[in-house]
């Protein structure tokens, strides 16, 4: 499994990018939360809010997933961290049954 670990400027936006993924197949779930974020920014430090995606995926769909998320985000450097981890057999049925080419089905 693959997380993908990323940040919008609003809970809208997060919503409207996790729906993208999920409607394009290219991760099972999508867990957004608030964030409280500070970062350097062209020379001065900024404070904003945010909220946080962590999208899960597998690594056949990474890099496709990367450029939706690049392509419908508001931010001209968005931040989209790559995290490869390991889950339980169930979990990872789960994904692969949810995301497999030749099971794409709309609902």
């Amino acid at each position: 499994m693959i997380l993908l670990h990323f940040t919008c400027g609003s809970p809208e936006e997060a919503t409207k990018i996790s729906r993208h993924l999920l409607e394009k197949k290219l991760c099972a779930c999508c867990v957004s939360s608030p964030a409280h974020s500070q970062y350097w920014w062209k020379g001065l430090i900024e404070e904003t809010e945010e909220t946080i995606v962590l999208a899960k995926t597998l690594e056949h769909l990474k890099q496709r997933a990367i450029d939706e998320i690049t392509g419908h985000h508001s931010y001209e450097t968005p931040c989209i961290i790559t995290i490869p981890c390991e889950t339980t057999k169930d979990y990872n049925d789960y994904l692969r049954g949810e995301l497999d080419a030749d099971k794409h089905r709309q609902r």
